[in-house]
C-alpha cells in the first residue's frame, strides 16, 4: 500500500518542483544602500562665490544713508552772525546733496538723527563738533554710511591804525566722513568777510567735493540726447551746474554810505549859503551909501552862486548813492535770494527819475 503512495508523491513532485523554483526567483532582492554624492572643492567654491556675488548685488541695491548735521557755531560766531545763517547754510548743503545721481541715497536730517540719541549720546554729540572718530561711533548704530558736519567760526581782524577799525572774518569747515571706516573722505574751508556769503560758497564747495568723490556724475549733451531718443526718454535727467556766487566785500558798503553822507553835507552847505545870501539881500536893502550897497550885492551874488553849486553837487551825490544802494541790493538778491531792496532810474527831459523801494 505504501509503494503506490510513494509513487504518486514522486510523480506529483516532478510537476511541482519547477513551480517552487519559479516562486523562489520572484522574491525581491534587497537594493544596495546608495552612498551620498561627494562634491568636489571646486563645486563648493563655485557655490560660495555665487552666494557672495548675490550678497554684493543686494548690498549694491541698498541706498546710501547720508546723515546731515546742522552746522555748529562757536560762541563768537553766534554773537556776530545773523540768526538765519545756520538754516541758510543747511539749506545750501541739502541742495548740493540733492544732486547725487551716481547711486541711490537716503538723506537723514539733523532732527531725525537726534531723535534716536539718548542722554549719553547727546552729551557726546555736544563734545564731538566735527571730530571724525566721535561722530562715527555715534552714527554707526544708526547704520549711517556718510555724515556731513560743519563748524563755523568768527574773529575780528585789525585793519590797521590808519583806518582805526576792525573787520570780521567768518570761516566754515565742512567735513564729509565715511562712518564705517572712520575717516575723512573730503573736507574744505571757506573764509568770507560776510556771514551770508558762506552759504553760497558752501554750496559750491560741497557740490565739487561730491563730484570728486564720484557721487555726482555730469551727463554730456550727446549722452543726454541718446537717452532722450532711446527707451529711457521718459526718465531724462537734466543736470544744472551750481550757480556762481560772487564774493562781496566792504567796498560797496563804504562807497554807498560815503556818497550818501557827502551828498547830505553838500546839500546842507547849499542851504547854509542860501541863508547867507538872504541876509546879504537884507543888508542891501538897509545900506546907507553906495559902497555898502555894492558890497552887500557882491556878497549876495557870491552866496547865491555858491549855494547853487552846493545844491548841484549834493543832488548829484545823493543820486549816485541811490544808484549804489540799488546795485548793491540787486547783487545781494542774486546771491542770497533776498528782495528787501528794489528800484530803478529812468532819464527824463532835463534830468532823471529815480524810484527806490525797500521793506523792513
Amino acid at each position: 500500500m505504501r509503494k503506490p503512495i510513494v509513487a504518486a508523491v514522486l510523480v506529483l513532485s516532478m510537476f511541482l518542483l519547477p513551480g517552487f523554483a519559479s516562486a523562489m526567483d520572484d522574491d525581491p532582492i534587497p537594493e544596495l544602500e546608495q552612498k551620498p554624492q561627494q562634491t568636489s572643492d571646486d563645486d563648493v567654491d563655485d557655490d560660495s562665490q555665487a552666494v557672495t556675488e548675490e550678497k554684493v548685488v543686494e548690498e549694491g541695491e541698498r541706498p546710501i544713508r547720508i546723515g546731515l548735521f546742522m552746522v555748529r557755531q562757536t560762541v563768537e560766531a553766534e554773537k556776530r552772525s545773523s540768526a538765519r545763517i545756520v538754516p541758510m547754510i543747511d539749506e545750501q548743503l541739502r541742495e548740493a546733496i540733492g544732486y547725487i545721481n551716481a547711486k541711490p541715497y537716503e538723506l537723514i536730517l539733523h532732527e531725525d538723527l537726534l531723535r534716536d540719541f539718548n542722554r549719553r549720546d547727546r552729551y557726546i554729540y555736544n563734545k564731538c563738533w566735527v571730530e571724525t572718530g566721535c561722530t562715527s561711533k555715534l552714527l554707526k548704530k544708526q547704520n549711517i554710511d556718510i555724515a556731513v558736519v560743519g563748524k563755523m567760526r568768527a574773529r575780528a581782524l585789525e585793519a590797521g591804525q590808519d583806518l582805526g577799525r576792525n573787520y570780521l572774518e567768518f570761516s566754515l569747515l565742512v567735513r564729509i566722513i565715511d562712518i564705517k571706516r572712520e575717516r575723512v573722505m573730503k573736507e574744505f574751508l571757506v573764509v568770507e568777510s560776510q556771514d551770508r556769503a558762506l552759504a553760497g560758497s558752501a554750496y559750491k564747495k560741497t557740490y565739487s567735493a561730491l563730484e570728486k568723490l564720484g557721487l555726482i556724475i555730469e551727463r554730456r549733451q550727446d549722452d543726454a540726447a541718446a537717452v532722450a531718443t532711446g527707451a529711457d526718454a521718459q526718465e531724462e535727467i537734466v543736470f544744472v551746474p551750481p550757480p556762481v556766487v560772487e564774493r562781496r566785500d566792504m567796498g560797496m558798503t563804504i562807497a554807498k554810505y560815503t556818497t550818501l553822507s557827502t551828498g547830505i553835507v553838500a546839500a546842507g552847505l547849499g542851504g547854509l549859503f542860501l541863508g547867507l545870501a538872504s541876509n546879504a539881500s537884507d543888508d542891501q536893502k538897509n545900506a546907507r551909501d553906495a559902497g555898502a550897497l555894492n558890497d552887500a550885492k557882491d556878497k549876495q551874488d557870491t552866496y547865491m552862486i555858491t549855494s547853487y553849486v552846493m545844491f548841484g553837487v549834493g543832488g548829484g551825490l545823493l543820486i549816485s548813492s541811490i544808484v549804489l544802494f540799488v546795485l548793491d541790493a540787486e547783487e545781494a538778491e542774486s546771491g542770497s535770494g533776498g528782495d528787501d531792496w528794489s528800484g530803478y532810474i529812468a532819464p527824463t527831459p532835463g534830468g532823471a527819475y529815480a524810484n527806490l523801494k525797500f521793506r523792513f
